[in-house]
């Protein structure tokens, strides 16, 4: 039922086909209360999404695997290119070039490398591998941004129906409406996927960047 409510919302509004979000109205007294609600867990996070009918397409998870994989893979071979590396293969490189002139070879028919030489070209190596890092948590950031404003979204109606139903029974028994810690917990975990909405190029894996609502 949800999957064809949300095809008539996005058929009647281009901002939601789009993949455009509301972003849920916290007023100045929910504020001051999240300020004090500790940041949910993971378990939490999850149970949230469970509740709200979210869940992460097998496919995103797929793809999302293959980048980590490749994060991980690069993040290993630029690991390779320290300097205590660099000063290795520069005295490898010394010893192999005095072995072939110890055996005859014309010195000058055969490149040697300073250890500046070694640094600068590793130097480069690491640089280039950076940058293919944060490619790679770029790309998960991005693959999995939709999926973070469905989840905010899910949990949003979830939230504000449940302070409706609860604000409703508070009045049929003549009581002050509180809200719940259960409230309080869906709209601080709201507030966390929030955040993981802006993408910081740090180099983050693509399992951290995703993993808030995985």
């Amino acid at each position: 039922m949800r999957q064809i409510i949300e095809a008539i919302d996005r058929a009647v509004n281009p901002r939601l086909a789009a993949g455009y979000t509301v972003k849920p109205k916290v007023t100045a007294e929910w504020e001051k209360l999240l300020e004090t609600t500790p940041i949910p867990s993971h378990v939490q996070i999850k149970a949230v999404g469970h509740e709200c009918g979210f869940d992460v397409p097998d496919e995103v998870r797929a793809q999302l695997d293959a980048l980590q994989a490749t994060w991980d893979r690069d993040m290993a071979l630029m690991l390779e290119f320290t300097p205590r590396k660099a000063r290795e293969a520069y005295r490898a490189h010394g010893k192999a070039l005095a072995d072939k002139i110890t055996a005859g070879a014309d010195a000058h028919e055969h490149e040697g490398w300073t250890l500046e030489d070694f640094f600068e070209d590793y130097r480069g190596k690491v640089s280039a591998y950076k940058e293919a890092v944060k490619a790679h948590g770029k790309a998960a950031h991005d693959l999995i941004q939709p999926h973070l404003g469905k989840f905010i979204q899910y949990a949003t109606e979830y939230v504000e129906q449940r302070e409706e139903n609860e604000q409703s029974l508070c009045e049929v028994f003549h009581l002050p409406y509180v809200p719940s810690r259960v409230q309080l917990l869906v709209r601080k975990t709201i507030q966390v996927v929030q955040a993981r909405t802006k993408f910081e190029n740090l180099g983050n894996s693509p399992r951290s960047i995703a993993d808030v609502i995985m």
